[in-house]
């Protein structure tokens, strides 16, 4: 028998709150205007939609599995996606920012050291931080200049705490320590590593320092970027355009192109430019009607069903 490493990747059960979706788009690949550099936030609530298993499945909805974990269609909005050009869509684990409060202990166990964050300043929702909901979530530290940084911690437990003052060892100064207490504002979080190794028993490692900047982001996934380009026409109506049915006006030289189900797709007009003086023939135009659709042109008006 060998020895290794056995597991599976499993996938998450995510939901829109634990992602942030962001988006940039640009006219063209070769677009250098500043003003088009910037990423926009999409509610993720609205942009990700979980598949349903059919109803024809008995095998999983009888049991009543009816989704698919891990896997979502991506629905793009027209109000930002209706534009011909390039979007570069950001999808990552959701980031909720927040502040150390303090870095201490706990009374009962004065050699579990963690963080202190007031929940009510987190804005994240009153159950974001319920006892044991970081477990497993990352933090990652900024410095005074609001720069990421590249060292993190996991999370390895989370519990609502209430400050309260112990005796020291010498008995004539107090300090603050942290007691367990469900209805409190603040939560007491203990991360790894946070102890010193055996071997430098006084290198504790860094777990931050009060008023540091930090933020929670769930591991669940990793992040994802994808690029869309949004065209004018697809391979189908290009086919319309080169192979569909067609009709031309000689009285006014407009050229009808209709769908497969005989509705006008587009319109262009046909003339001739001719020399002033000769009156002999110099170009032959084709000009895009645009939005400008002439409806008297229906296929059924002209041809006969």
């Amino acid at each position: 028998m060998a020895n290794g490493t056995y597991g599976t990747v499993r996938a998450a059960n995510i939901t829109a709150n634990d992602v942030d979706i962001w988006y940039n788009y640009r006219p063209s690949r070769s677009e250098t205007d500043e003003n088009f550099v910037n990423f926009l936030s999409l509610n993720a609530s609205e942009v990700l939609l979980s598949p349903i298993i059919d109803s024809t499945e008995q095998t999983y909805t009888s049991y009543g599995v009816n989704d698919l974990p891990g896997l979502y269609n991506l629905k793009l909005p027209l109000t930002q996606f209706s534009k011909p050009g390039i979007y570069t869509v950001y999808i990552r684990p959701k980031e909720v920012y927040a502040t150390i409060q303090d870095v201490n202990v706990l009374s009962a166990y004065p050699n579990v050291q963690g963080i202190i964050v007031k929940i009510s300043s987190v804005n994240a929702g009153s159950s974001f931080m319920n006892n044991g909901s970081l477990v497993g979530y990352r933090i990652e530290y900024f410095d005074s200049n609001n720069n990421r940084q590249d060292y993190y911690r996991i999370i390895t437990s989370n519990n609502k705490v209430e400050p309260v003052n112990v005796n020291t060892v010498s008995g004539s100064q107090k300090s603050i320590r942290y007691i367990y207490n469900d209805a409190s504002d603040l939560v007491f979080i203990t991360v790894t590593p946070s102890t010193a190794p055996n071997t430098k028993p006084n290198a504790m490692p860094f777990i931050g320092q009060v008023g540091q900047k930090i933020c929670f982001i769930n591991t669940k996934f990793n992040p994802i970027m994808m690029e869309i380009e949004m065209v004018e026409n697809d391979a189908d109506t290009l086919a319309l355009l080169v192979a569909g049915d067609q009709v031309r006006s000689l009285g006014n030289g407009l050229l009808t192109t209709y769908t497969k189900n005989h509705e006008i797709y587009k319109q262009v007009q046909l003339y001739q430019i001719k020399d002033s003086y000769t009156n002999s023939d110099l170009y032959q135009v084709r000009q895009d009607n645009g939005a400008s659709i002439d409806t008297t042109q229906e296929w059924n008006s002209i041809i006969p069903s």
